[in-house]
């Protein structure tokens, strides 16, 4: 554990500080104040419950990174227009207030998590070119949102799930086309899907579920070629599935449940391979649901028995009635308890690898640290020393970049 101990008696100036999940709190640090030349500050998860100095905004002329999220800090931030701050991580705290202005040439801006409330029309005041990261997902903002976006044009990554906008969905979101990913869930807007978003050509993510959304699926969604996870879920759609969206290839979330959606399911979705066998990152696991989905976006499941369908036909539903007319190729049942046979079978081998695997990697290694003194204090002594040459290297390097 690191102990800050001593250093309140001690004149030093300091250009960065690290003190990342750190046992600091339950205050801050009153000899920060004394820190004028900072650049970068991490206070990222030190059990600070402390309400936030107003000092701190300014101690530093030159801060431009400042991570304090995952504390219990409280209080509203001042506007921040006239600061350096390029980089701000204020997520997973109880922040509460407006939101604040933020410089113009800021990049990365994370506020989700908080208790920050009223209206984002703020955010049209002041152009910024240069954000690329921009959080405000789980807090208590409403009205709706402004449609400024174009002031935004570097924009990559936007969340503003869970919170209480209204209204129709801004149409200059369209002019983001370096734009990845579009969170939108968890609020109360209405109107349909704009058109101006089919100009988002790099778009990744879209997920508007749990909204008020009407009209039908757009057919230019089929032309959004790097879509990954589509996610409709628990509004107010209506008609048919249009066959475009089969253009989506490497399609790997498809959630278009709890709406009203009727009519044949297109064909090609026996085609979504990679909705099955492949992933983006190890958090999610990748299905197509038309009906009921079990859990969140860890668990999700698909099963023939789990669709509640109205309007809907085809497979893996019910038959549409002019399938009823085709002669019948294969047995299905057996085709399934085949299929579910394998599975088991996997799985147990699957177990039985895991099983051996964890007794002679992990105790291996354990037990012979366990049992050998002497290789304890080897192993440990070499992660000092290697932990004491990467921060020298660190330091050099930001040293001579500072002085460049």
């Amino acid at each position: 554990m690191m102990t800050l101990i001593g250093l309140c008696t001690q004149t030093f100036q300091l250009d960065n500080l690290n003190l990342a999940w750190c046992k600091v709190g339950p205050f801050f640090p009153k000899w920060l104040q004394t820190q004028s030349n900072l650049g970068y500050l991490n206070l990222n998860g030190t059990n600070i419950t402390d309400e936030v100095p107003r000092w701190l905004w300014s101690t530093s002329p030159s801060l431009q990174y400042l991570f304090l999220s995952y504390n219990q800090i409280s209080g509203t931030v001042p506007n921040l227009l006239t600061t350096s701050i390029r980089y701000m991580d204020l997520s997973n705290n109880q922040f509460r207030g407006p939101i604040p202005l933020f410089p113009v040439n800021a990049s990365h801006i994370q506020l989700n998590g908080n208790m920050f409330s009223g209206s984002i029309s703020s955010l049209c005041k002041t152009p910024h070119d240069y954000l690329e990261y921009f959080d405000l997902s789980n807090n208590q903002l409403a009205g709706e949102v402004p449609n400024c976006w174009d002031k935004m044009p570097s924009l990559r990554y936007l969340n503003l799930a869970n919170n209480s906008f209204l209204g129709e969905i801004p149409p200059s979101f369209g002019n983001l086309k370096e734009l990845l990913a579009l969170l939108l869930h968890g609020n109360g807007f209405s109107g349909v899907l704009p058109h101006n978003l089919r100009q988002c050509q790099e778009l990744r993510i879209i997920d508007i579920g749990r909204n008020k959304l009407t009209g039908e699926i757009p057919t230019w969604i089929g032309k959004l070629y790097q879509m990954q996870f589509l996610n409709f879920r628990g509004n107010k759609l209506h008609g048919s599935i249009p066959p475009e969206i089969c253009n989506l290839t490497i399609i790997q979330v498809l959630d278009l449940s709890i709406n009203v959606l009727s009519s044949i399911i297109p064909n090609c979705f026996n085609n979504f391979t990679l909705l099955a066998s492949e992933s983006i990152s190890d958090t999610f696991a990748y299905v197509v649901t038309l009906g009921t989905r079990f859990g969140g976006y860890e668990t999700w499941e698909y099963e023939y028995s789990s669709f509640q369908w109205k309007g809907l036909c085809g497979d893996p539903l019910p038959m549409c009635p002019e399938d009823s007319l085709k002669p019948s190729t294969t047995n299905s049942r057996d085709n399934m308890n085949d299929n579910d046979g394998n599975i088991f079978s996997f799985m147990q081998e699957v177990g039985i690898s895991m099983g051996f695997g964890f007794i002679f990697g992990f105790w291996g290694v354990i037990g012979s640290f366990i049992l050998k003194k002497s290789w304890r204090i080897v192993f440990f002594s070499f992660l000092d020393g290697a932990g004491d040459w990467f921060y020298v290297r660190i330091a050099e390097f930001v040293s001579k970049w500072r002085r460049s």
